[in-house]
């Protein structure tokens, strides 16, 4: 998910993703990794559920290509030990953002 508001990120936005999480998981009987994106950045209780998570999370704020903060959940290095996040100039000069999970791009920003 991807949140573009002026306002930073509550906990409740954390839940609502977490319970996607569990029902995709479920529905696929495999490891969800659950990815939030913001540019306006999260509120501290955010940060703090999102470490404390049962779940595989992962926040991160970004701002023109730039990753400012980015927080796993406990549970990402047991789940996702391969996980990492790289930046990539393409075309245009834009800056791209990847999360590859070993040599697969889960997703680009």
């Amino acid at each position: 998910q991807c949140k573009n508001s002026g306002k930073k990120v509550g906990v409740s936005v954390l839940r609502d993703l977490e319970g996607s999480i569990q029902r995709y998981a479920g529905e696929k009987r495999e490891a969800v990794l659950g990815i939030l994106v913001s540019s306006s950045g999260f509120t501290r209780n955010s940060w703090q559920h999102a470490f404390t998570s049962s779940n595989p999370l992962m926040l991160m704020q970004i701002d023109n290509g730039n990753i400012l903060q980015v927080r796993f959940s406990q549970t990402v290095a047991q789940t996702f030990p391969a996980i990492r996040i790289t930046k990539q100039r393409v075309q245009g000069g834009h800056t791209a953002i990847i999360v590859l999970l070993d040599e697969d791009v889960l997703m680009v920003i």
